[in-house]
């Protein structure tokens, strides 16, 4: 999925509940934001504010990583991609959500 044109950044991250909101701020070129929502999230590694994105299926190399950084038995299924140029960010999670909405620039899209 592309994103072109938009900046992401990390907008919440609530430990207990596991869920994490990555979203692109509404502008006058985008009226909408869009929002990425993990949930059931079990590793993360990613920058703060990501440039022009697009949230991908794994490489094998990603696996791999996974594999030796954070547990051998890795579902696929559960890990997503933010590539963005050559750089693969990595967001291991149950569910992942697309959605685009109206909501102000720090209001949650959290639930």
């Amino acid at each position: 999925m592309r994103f072109p044109g938009r900046t992401f950044q990390v907008l919440e991250y609530r430990v207990r509940q596991k869920q994490l909101l990555v979203r692109a701020a509404k502008s006058e070129q985008h009226p909408k934001n869009v929002d990425i929502l993990f949930s059931g999230v079990e590793y993360l590694e990613l920058p703060t504010t990501l440039g022009e994105v697009q949230l991908v299926p794994p490489f094998v190399s990603d696996l791999s990583r996974l594999q030796t950084v954070f547990r051998p038995d890795v579902d696929s299924r559960h890990v997503n991609v933010f590539l963005q140029g050559e750089r693969h960010y990595l967001v291991v999670a149950v569910d992942t959500k697309v959605t685009e909405n109206d909501l102000d620039a720090h209001d949650s899209g959290l639930r």
